[in-house]
């Protein structure tokens, strides 16, 4: 939470996100989380709330953190087998997009099985690096059906997943190689139809209200921009 989700005309950036409320037991999970690494940092112990009960609502939910390097790919690697195993749909939003092998192969595996992939970034990041590295990336994606999506107007700072209706993610993981290497980053992961469902009546909303960027954007970017992205992606490990 910051002043560049505020709107423009209250002088903040107009940043686009989702939110989600999370309640049930899984609170304490997200709780003893922050605790751990407020002490990791330095601060003093906090005390907790007590455990939440809660009846089933016919969801299976966990939190992935990667929080020291025993479970530094962990979120990477749910993410890889749901897309690996998607029948039908998969949506993606990246704030920061610059995926690496991996996850690249998983999404053109896929789109190339028949699975129709969207995925949702900036067209105005805050971090032009980062933009142009990304770039680099968008024509293997539309040649193998990935459909791509560009948040034009302000910066848009989405990270989350759904696949097939009943697999989703959020939080804060991008597909960027700070995310897998470098940063703290968790996700809730959820396994069932109510959440999964509504996340994605978002996506596709957020998607249907920017236009998709064409083939052509690719292919005949100005041979200046091209080479920026080249050596931007050259240094993707870093951005």
């Amino acid at each position: 939470m910051s002043d560049d989700y505020a709107s423009r005309e209250s002088g903040g950036k107009g940043w686009h996100d989702i939110h989600a409320r999370v309640t049930g037991p899984l609170c304490s999970s997200l709780a003893q989380l922050s605790s751990d690494t407020w002490q990791q940092v330095g601060g003093n112990r906090l005390v907790l709330p007590p455990a939440e009960s809660e009846e089933s609502v016919g969801e299976w939910a966990m939190t992935l953190c990667s929080n020291h390097r025993g479970v530094r790919t962990q979120i990477r690697s749910h993410l890889v087998h749901a897309l690996r195993n998607a029948q039908s749909e998969v949506l993606l939003a990246s704030a920061y997009f610059i995926p690496d092998r991996l996850i690249v192969r998983a999404m053109q595996g896929a789109a190339r099985r028949g699975v129709s992939v969207g995925l949702l970034v900036p067209g105005e990041s805050d971090l032009a690096s980062v933009q142009l590295a990304g770039e680099q990336i968008y024509e293997r994606l539309l040649t193998a059906g990935v459909r791509i999506y560009t948040w034009r107007g302000s910066h848009m700072h989405v990270k989350a997943a759904v696949v097939d209706g009943c697999w989703c993610h959020i939080g804060s993981y991008n597909l960027d190689y700070m995310s897998l290497l470098n940063s703290l980053e968790l996700v809730v992961e959820i396994i069932g139809r109510k959440s999964p469902e509504a996340l994605a009546m978002v996506l596709r909303g957020d998607m249907q209200r920017r236009a998709t960027a064409p083939r052509r954007q690719a292919q005949f970017r100005a041979s200046v921009e091209r080479v920026l992205s080249k050596v931007a992606y050259q240094f993707r490990r870093w951005l």
